[in-house]
């Protein structure tokens, strides 16, 4: 008997059935009738009875997830966060969890582009344009980017990809992240500091960190308070990062100047998100990874990682290597 593999990724389906095939011509790929959304918990349990795999997007694999789903055996990430996967409980019931770690440049380009886009009101000048009001250009007037300061906030692969674009504006770019040396900073071309400073020096701040309970909200009331008045702030990395609430009043007070958001608290957004009424905040709807090529690379790694589990050998990109020794245990190290 083949596998059975539920395909929760809703990347666009024409795109990825190219990489897909590979899949197939191992394991039977069953897909859902709902697309374009994250499944809730009931309807992830109900999809998942007697699955042995899953491509997953972002949907929530809990404790109550993994006990109902007793069969499976392996959690395919279509990206590179597995911030919406119990990664302990996974590892209690013997299920591996892969990632995808290839949509870094894309990320990093998404973040440079907001940045562009804010800084520079690309979004206010097209609005003008569109109502007619071709010559408010007093309302265009902005600062350039070049030898301005930018704060990285995480040096991971998009945090250092952001160091390398902000480099080609002539920026000064400084860091916060705790995983990485001042040697190491030194090397990719960047201060290190604390996350205090940081804020007090950036012109703009723009955040690549994880969410982990220790980054929950690392960005409140108080750090906005610390930043200078006039600056800007960017998030491609989680909402939860970032203290929504704090932020829209932070704009309010006219401490920041302006926001550019990937990513929020509550996905999606609330329709009725103060954020959607401010002119001087640019979002985008958690696109940072979703180019074309990155749709195929990611589903290319997924289908590597669940097919290299089926024949019995580690998936590459294993983010919990001590749940084999619990799937040796139940007897379910591959199909």
């Amino acid at each position: 008997m083949r596998p059975r593999v539920f395909l929760a990724s809703y990347y666009n389906r024409d795109l990825i059935e190219a990489p897909l095939g590979r899949l197939r011509e191992e394991a039977e790929v069953i897909l859902p009738p709902y697309y374009g959304r994250n499944l809730s918990e009931d309807e992830l349990i109900e999809a998942l009875a007697g699955m042995d795999a899953v491509v997953a997007a972002d949907e929530c694999y809990t404790e109550r997830v993994f006990t109902w789903v007793d069969r499976l055996k392996i959690i395919a990430r279509d990206g590179e966060g597995i911030y919406s996967i119990d990664l302990r409980a996974a590892t209690r019931h013997g299920v591996l969890v892969t990632n995808a770690p290839v949509v870094s440049e894309a990320a990093a380009n998404l973040a440079m582009g907001l940045i562009i886009c804010l800084v520079r009101k690309i979004l206010v000048g097209d609005r003008a344009v569109r109502s007619g009001n071709y010559s408010a250009r007093a309302d265009l007037l902005c600062p350039e980017l070049e030898n301005k300061t930018i704060g990285i906030v995480g040096l991971g692969k998009i945090g250092r990809g952001m160091v390398k674009r902000v480099r080609s504006f002539s920026m000064r770019a400084v860091a916060c992240s705790p995983s990485v040396t001042k040697e190491q900073a030194s090397e990719i071309g960047v201060e290190l500091m604390d996350l205090e400073p940081l804020l007090r020096q950036s012109d703009i701040v723009s955040l690549h960190t994880p969410l982990t309970p220790q980054t929950h909200h690392l960005i409140g009331a108080a750090q906005l308070a610390m930043m200078k008045k006039g600056a800007y702030l960017v998030n491609t990395s989680r909402g939860s990062v970032l203290d929504e609430k704090a932020l829209v009043e932070a704009l309010r007070s006219g401490n920041l100047v302006g926001a550019a958001l990937d990513v929020y608290e509550s996905e999606p957004p609330d329709p009725d998100n103060p954020l959607f009424k401010m002119d001087n905040v640019v979002l985008t709807p958690h696109v940072g990874g979703d180019t074309s090529d990155t749709m195929v690379k990611a589903i290319q790694t997924v289908v590597t990682n669940i097919l290299e589990w089926c024949r019995g050998n580690p998936p590459p990109n294993l983010r919990n290597p001590e749940a084999s020794k619990m799937a040796q245990e139940k007897g379910a190290a591959s199909f």
